[in-house]
């Protein structure tokens, strides 16, 4: 399996809230992640 990184890309931190759950399963899934 090829390797990779996830970016999780906002418009503000307001947006964390909304996009927080994504990285939670990202994380469930194992998949290398990184939220800017």
């Amino acid at each position: 399996m090829m390797g990779g990184k996830v970016a999780i890309v906002m418009g503000s931190q307001s947006d964390w809230p909304t996009m927080k759950r994504a990285a939670e399963v990202l994380e469930e899934l194992e998949v290398e992640h990184e939220a800017r």
